[in-house]
């Protein structure tokens, strides 16, 4: 009987101890990205390398680092990245689906390793290291990279990769590893994706079903105030003809005519008869200037609701944000509590734009609401401002865009409530003061319907911006 080796227990022991503290911390956890935080936490200090990451895969084949752990001082971070669709090439694609894997122990010299088995018995998928994909490993400081792919019912969910700054020589047994942790993650992602899904789909029933009757309500609004309104609009130009005439008759009748009469003399006093001649035109022009503005808020009601229209239109982003502002108006006016905000817009020169109208006005009321609550939590005494700011943009693959801004100038957030703002049911907010629906359904409407993008800068301190940007042309969208 011939007994193991040291070096042969550790390697028996070590991924066994892995394993279970990996179960142990993921037990209780119910969202993806703090599963995900874990295993390359705990992959990276079973392999001790610098880097160990997940990379999803989205739609278009384009992928994004979602989870990363990583020695700073060695890696510079890859996480939240995007990385187009070749830098992982269709060849390369195809052998991670059929499980093989990538382990190369030193990019300088192109050595692989030797003989890596994973636990369905496939080997190492290259027989030499592409001297593209060397050059891209060294341009990011990477000496030694192993990616396993993640498979999710059969199709490629993302990749499980670690890296490191220097040469470094991996068993079968950790490569075994890496595989058995790749695979839990697969059965992880197949539990947890339904429930992300259901929830999703209740976030955007409950939101819809809020803003379909917020825009029900704005429409009926606008409509009662409209009849009215056109009354007095169309009758305010004949009253103030009506008035010239009087007055001009009055003049007449003043100049040709004895004023010598005590009763009217005293009359004309009692009633300030002079302030009335000069005081009533600019009474009727004030009541014209009051009649116009009514008539655009409501205009700006009338567009704004147009929650319920279900095609893309080319649309005005511009008189979207206004409608917004004005159902936010009484929101930004001074308060006993907190100065008012001022609202600075730098509109650029856009084109109109094919969208949801309805649904991009629901994201500025929910990016705009939100700065609001921000700029009313702060205590400091300073000029509380939004700045609106709208350019003409592109994205990577030169398709014209669109860039809107909102940043507000308060209390701002640190960087773990920025990743975690756009999850559905996540609100910094006290009780029954916010769902934590509204950025999360703002990210579908930007991301999923419109194929653009949203993001958002925030440091503590120093305010936060919300970046959206969509495409001026909209090539096809979800329903």
């Amino acid at each position: 009987m011939t007994l193991a080796s040291d070096s042969d227990l550790r390697l028996n022991i070590e991924p066994t101890k892995l394993l279970h503290s990996i179960n142990d911390r993921i037990r209780k956890l119910l969202e993806l990205p703090d599963i995900l935080k874990v295993v390359v936490e705990e992959l990276r200090l079973f392999l001790t390398t610098d880097r160990v990451m997940v990379y999803k895969f989205h739609a278009d084949n384009n992928g994004q680092v979602i989870a990363e752990s990583i020695n700073e001082n060695k890696l510079p971070s890859l996480l939240n990245l995007n990385f187009p669709a070749d830098d992982i090439p269709a060849h390369a694609r195809e052998l991670f689906v059929q499980s093989r894997i990538r382990s190369i122990v030193n990019v300088d010299t192109g050595q692989i390793a030797q003989n890596p088995v994973n636990v369905n018995g496939i080997g190492a998928s290259q027989r030499s290291v592409d001297p593209c994909h060397a050059e891209y490993l060294t341009a990011m400081g990477v000496q030694f990279s192993i990616v396993v792919p993640i498979l999710y019912y059969d199709q490629l969910w993302g990749l499980l990769v670690s890296h490191h700054s220097q040469p470094l020589a991996i068993s079968n047994v950790e490569v075994d590893t890496v595989q058995t942790v790749a695979d839990l993650l697969a059965v992880v992602i197949a539990y947890i994706t339904p429930l992300q899904e259901l929830k999703q789909t209740q976030t955007q029933l409950i939101q819809t079903e809020k803003m379909s009757s917020l825009g029900q309500l704005v429409a009926g609004i606008a409509h009662e105030i409209n009849n009215p309104v056109n009354f007095i609009y169309g009758n305010i130009n004949h009253v103030h003809q009506y008035v010239d005439d009087i007055l001009g008759i009055l003049d007449l009748y003043q100049q040709n005519c004895s004023t010598d009469i005590p009763e009217v003399i005293e009359r004309a006093e009692e009633v300030d008869l002079n302030f009335i001649v000069e005081d009533l035109p600019k009474m009727l022009s004030s009541i014209k200037l009051g009649t116009d503005r009514i008539r655009q808020i409501v205009l700006s009601l009338r567009n704004f609701s147009r929650l319920d229209q279900a095609e893309i239109k080319p649309v005005n982003i511009h008189e979207g944000i206004d409608s917004t502002l004005v159902i936010l108006q009484h929101r930004l006016k001074a308060k006993p509590e907190s100065p008012a905000i001022c609202i600075i817009k730098e509109y650029g020169d856009l084109p109109l734009v094919e969208c949801y109208a309805g649904q991009i006005n629901q994201v500025f009321m929910n990016v705009l609401s939100n700065a609001i609550d921000a700029l009313g939590e702060q205590r400091e005494s300073k000029q509380n401002t939004i700045i609106i700011s709208t350019n003409i943009s592109q994205f990577s693959d030169n398709r014209p865009s669109v860039l809107i801004s909102i940043a507000d100038n308060g209390c701002g957030m640190p960087e773990h409530v920025i990743k975690k703002i756009f999850d559905p049911f996540f609100t910094t907010k006290e009780v029954g003061q916010g769902t934590g629906l509204g950025l999360s359904i703002s990210y579908q409407i930007i991301v999923d319907k419109h194929s653009g993008t949203f993001k958002c800068k925030s440091q503590p301190g120093e305010g936060t911006e919300f970046l959206i940007e969509i495409p001026v042309r909209v090539k096809s969208a979800a329903c």
